[in-house]
């Protein structure tokens, strides 16, 4: 079974980067662009890990840290 990353990050070319990365490595990664997507995401799964851009358009990297 994969590992499952939820990557929350606003910037398309670095996201794309980094899912295909992560991807090689064998781990299953969830992409969102907004904090408040990535929060809805990261309540409906179980993830082993989130990488979160410190600033979102939304909300701050450190508000979603604290909502999870």
């Amino acid at each position: 079974m994969e590992p499952k990353i939820l990557l929350i990050e606003d910037d398309r070319g670095a996201a794309l980067a980094l899912q295909k990365v992560l991807n090689a490595q064998g781990y299953q990664v969830t992409w969102t662009e907004l904090a408040g997507d990535g929060l809805k995401v990261a309540h409906q799964g179980a993830f082993d890990l989130v990488i979160t851009d410190l600033m979102l358009p939304d909300l701050s990297g450190m508000d979603v840290v604290k909502e999870l």
